[in-house]
């Protein structure tokens, strides 16, 4: 009987109005939490009803319904590394989204083969902390990826047949 009436105090602290449970006034809110609501400009009660109702965490579920822009990928170094990477996209693919023309199998402005993209941009989200979107076929992605990659790792030079770079 009195783990029963123990329970029911608990219920009734969580509950005071004796209606709905849920978080009191008492209850911890995140930072991450109202950051996320005060940059998309939404009611922090209404974003909670919707981490409840969907799972995800804050900033999951402002992303999911474009309430929040994705993320920007970190910008190139500036200096040898990024003219390097400019250098090597112009001459391999003049900036373009093509496939390779020989037929290798290397596609988009970097001309970059799928396997050493993942292997690239694993280390750069990594170096980074970037974890938005990053397509071989985007001009920015592969100039961001491709300089940070040379200035970080310069022997990778060679994964590039082209010279003049």
């Amino acid at each position: 009987m009195a783990v029963l009436f123990a329970g029911l105090l608990t219920l009734a602290a969580l509950d005071p109005d004796g209606l709905t449970p849920g978080p009191t006034a008492t209850a911890t809110i995140s930072s991450d939490t109202l950051n996320a609501a005060a940059e998309a400009n939404v009611p922090v009660v209404d974003l909670l009803g919707a981490m409840s109702s969907t799972g995800s965490n804050a900033r999951q579920y402002l992303l999911a319904v474009g309430e929040l822009s994705p993320p920007v990928p970190p910008g190139p170094p500036y200096g040898a590394a990024l003219t390097r990477a400019r250098c090597i996209i112009s001459k391999e693919s003049g900036g373009l989204d093509i496939p390779n023309r020989q037929g290798s199998g290397a596609t988009g402005p970097g001309q970059y083969f799928p396997s050493t993209w993942a292997r690239h941009t694993t280390l750069y989200r990594g170096a980074t902390g970037y974890g938005g979107p990053l397509s071989l076929h985007s001009l920015e992605h592969v100039t961001a990826v491709m300089s940070w990659i040379l200035a970080a790792q310069p022997s990778v030079r060679r994964e590039w047949t082209v010279s003049g770079c």
